[in-house]
């Protein structure tokens, strides 16, 4: 009796486990409804000082039940204005093809008789689509970055498998304003020269441990923010790029050169590289918490931001 009562105890766990299952199943199991979606105006741009077009993609948003493709609507336009001045204005004739041919879309672009060139100040962005509310936007353009930088030649090296690995150092120190804001964008670029053309990329070397710079994805650059302290040391920020002896690839070539790009944005852009930073990180991670796009057009869709760019090469 005693052996049977123990096989009884073995099976009932299993049992239990199945019936428990299938009503855990249909207890969970729910068809949610998605409410019904009202459709407005997206509009991102952002705007550097020095760009030769000034490029603004506007389109209506859709529901994840009725996707819809991106289009420009019809009779968009917009106007972008510092103390009531119209600074730029896109109409109807300014609708243009952004993109290479597999993935153009059609958005409002201005082509410049001169570099964008803004005087810093709060711009505010307009964008009327006929019979949608109108979508409004506000930005800092920030003045001229200030900064130095001392660059070293071979400041370190390692020997690898590969051969002798070099490490070229760049110090930058960054200006930063009492009582603002100040939110920088970083890059150090290699240029391949071919005759009278220069390809550029950017340039990596040793991991950055500096807790004030976080590389972004969103803008393919290394954020630095003052966060809003004044005082925040933004000095020695330590940027490097390795390179192999000349005996690889051609490491020690005259026809490569150093530029670094420093740019002063609106801080609010700051915010929206590092919301999609988040967002992106998150796509392939099953238990990230959902996260949002950072937005500060009054829709609640899309961006609006300026940069003031100083690029200069490194000796």
């Amino acid at each position: 009796m005693a052996i049977q009562f123990l096989k009884v105890n073995g099976w009932l766990p299993l049992l239990l486990l199945f019936v428990g299952c299938e009503k855990w199943a249909d207890g969970v199991v729910r068809d949610i409804e998605f409410p019904e979606h009202t459709a407005e105006i997206s509009a991102s741009g952002t705007f550097i000082s020095g760009d030769s077009k000034a490029i603004l993609s506007v389109n209506s948003t859709s529901s994840l039940q009725t996707p819809s493709p991106i289009v420009l609507p019809e009779g968009a336009n917009a106007s972008l204005r510092l103390n009531g001045e119209e600074i730029l204005v896109w109409d109807e004739a300014s609708v243009d093809v952004v993109g290479e041919p597999w993935n153009a879309v059609e958005m409002l672009v201005l082509t410049l008789d001169a570099p964008l060139d803004l005087a810093p100040g709060l711009y505010e962005l307009a964008v009327n689509v006929p019979g949608e509310d109108p979508l409004t936007a506000s930005a800092i353009q920030p003045p001229t970055p200030q900064f130095t930088q001392e660059f070293e030649l071979n400041a370190d090296s390692i020997v690898d498998y590969w051969g002798v690995v070099y490490y070229d150092e760049l110090l930058v120190s960054l200006s930063n304003r009492p009582g603002v804001q100040d939110v920088y964008g970083l890059r150090l670029e290699e240029g391949l020269v071919y005759g009278s053309d220069t390809t550029w990329s950017n340039v990596f070397g040793d991991d950055i441990q500096d807790p004030r710079v976080k590389f972004s994805i969103a803008c393919r650059c290394f954020l630095v923010d003052d966060q809003d302290i004044d005082g925040q040391q933004l000095d020695d920020i330590r940027l490097s790029r390795s390179r192999y002896d000349e005996g690889y690839y051609g490491g020690g070539s005259d026809d490569v050169v150093l530029r670094l790009t420093v740019d002063l944005m609106s801080p609010s852009l700051g915010d929206f590289y590092r919301s999609v930073d988040v967002h992106e990180a998150a796509n392939d991670n099953f238990f990230a918490n959902p996260s949002g796009i950072y937005s500060n057009t009054s829709s609640g869709f899309g961006h609006f931001g300026l940069v003031s760019r100083v690029m200069t090469m490194v000796n």
